[in-house]
């Protein structure tokens, strides 16, 4: 996993801290949203995954109703930033928000803006894809609704 996180650091220009909890976020909504074979090849292949998903806990990527509903109630309120960037990631992806909303929205509570996000995914999908395989992170992607438009 220090190799990924290196990446991230270079590539999208944060902190190890910040890239380690996005990693681990990425990885639980992965876990949690894609097709349980595909993600046991997917964590097999990749050294310590296991250890970043397990660290969130059960929920993986999402941290339940809690932070969802803020997360809700600052897109129906007055906006600001948050709300924002929140309908930026609805609007991507269509309506069919859901868990990566929740994954999303745990991602800019690390500090994280839309465009560290994006870059933060596209390094976590490409590093799966040299590890597990394009079959296999295909399979994941295709199985998650939006999860395309960041990869």
């Amino acid at each position: 996993m220090e190799e990924l996180i290196g990446r991230i650091t270079d590539a999208v220009g944060i902190d190890e801290q910040t890239a380690q909890t996005a990693i681990g976020v990425i990885l639980g909504f992965l876990n949690k949203e894609g097709p349980d074979d595909a993600m046991s090849r997917l964590v097999d292949a990749i050294p310590g995954a296991d250890a970043f998903i397990a660290s969130l806990g059960e929920g993986g990527g999402e941290t339940g109703g809690g932070l969802a509903g803020a997360l809700g109630g600052l897109m129906g309120g007055s906006g600001g930033g948050l709300g924002g960037l929140a309908g930026a990631v609805g609007g991507l992806v269509g309506g069919q928000s859901g868990g990566l909303m929740s994954a999303a929205s745990e991602l800019m509570s690390a500090g994280l803006d839309m465009g560290q996000i994006q870059g933060v995914t596209q390094e976590v999908v490409g590093f799966a894809r040299e590890k597990a395989g394009d079959e296999v992170v295909g399979q994941i992607i295709a199985q998650i609704p939006g999860m395309d438009q960041f990869t």
